[in-house]
């Protein structure tokens, strides 16, 4: 099984002012959450889906929420938040004995945003 990091901070819903949310979308502090990828036939846990999650005090904890916060601050940020819950993903399926195969989402601000074949290859 693919272990994801706990919520060490509880979330708190405080307001938080736009330069604010821009830091702390790029400090790093999503987490991420696993949805197993299940065979029908065998039961068996094929793969995961890594699912991006909030986890600071004043972010919400919601992805479409986390995404409208960096929308409100423009498409570049929409697609820096993608990327980091995909390099989060591969980083945390990596550090395990046996990585599983994992499936990654990106956000429609990423196709628009220089880079996403960049961010990519570095995985």
């Amino acid at each position: 099984m693919m272990r994801m990091p706990a919520h060490e901070t509880p979330v708190a819903e405080v307001d938080v002012g736009p330069a604010v949310a821009r830091e702390l979308l790029r400090a790093q502090h999503p987490d991420l959450a696993e949805l197993p990828i299940v065979e029908l036939a065998s039961g068996r846990v094929a793969a995961y889906e890594a699912l991006g999650r909030g986890a600071y005090p004043g972010l919400p904890e919601s992805p479409v929420e986390l995404f409208d916060l960096a929308g409100a601050l423009g498409p570049d940020v929409q697609a820096e938040l993608s990327r980091l819950f995909r390099q989060q993903a591969v980083e945390i399926a990596c550090a395990q004995s046996e990585p599983p195969l994992i499936f990654l989402n990106t956000h429609p601000a990423d196709l628009e945003t220089p880079g996403l074949l960049e961010s990519l290859q570095e995985l």
